[in-house]
């Protein structure tokens, strides 16, 4: 079963767990041979992570010859943040949201503090946790991205998601 919500892409697996693609322009195929499709580009573009780079110019023993460095950071957009509280309210049926790596550790780094704020209204995080518990994290529960079979393919499994 497939569903369109706003882009956002669900579908549940013959196992009965339901998944959808937060944020990612690839599509996913699980080993049992289902598919959850690529989110649109513009979805993608909208939920996109700010970068930062810090560029650092090193140089090695031989004259001359040298690189940079380049350390990246992301940070969460408020887009991003309102469309995590988003789902998470209006989707009670899906198990998993898979995000990309960064998005996932941006995601850990951001639920450090016990509030975000949007404007002049603030939102306690426990307020979007299913179960009411007190959490720093919402997307501890629900938010994961993907774990290959093998390191050079494409397939992933369904039934083992990365934290």
């Amino acid at each position: 079963m497939s569903i369109l919500d706003n882009n956002l892409k669900v579908l549940e697996l013959r196992s009965g767990l339901v998944v959808a693609n937060f944020s990612s322009g690839h599509s996913f195929t699980f080993t049992t041979g289902e598919v959850l499709p690529a989110c649109s580009i513009e979805r993608c573009q909208n939920l996109a992570l700010i970068a930062s780079e810090t560029e650092t110019r090193v140089s090695t023993a031989k004259v001359g010859v040298g690189y940079t460095d380049i350390e990246l950071s992301f940070m969460m957009s408020e887009a991003i943040i309102k469309e995590i509280l988003r789902v998470m309210l209006v989707h009670d049926e899906v198990d998993i949201f898979i995000v990309p790596l960064p998005q996932l550790l941006a995601m850990k780094a951001y639920g450090q503090g016990a509030y975000w704020n949007s404007g002049a209204k603030a939102f306690e995080f426990s307020s979007v946790v299913n179960d009411g518990s007190y959490t720093t994290e919402p997307w501890s529960r629900r938010f994961r991205t993907i774990r290959k079979v093998k390191r050079t393919g494409l397939e992933i499994f369904p039934d083992r998601f990365c934290k």
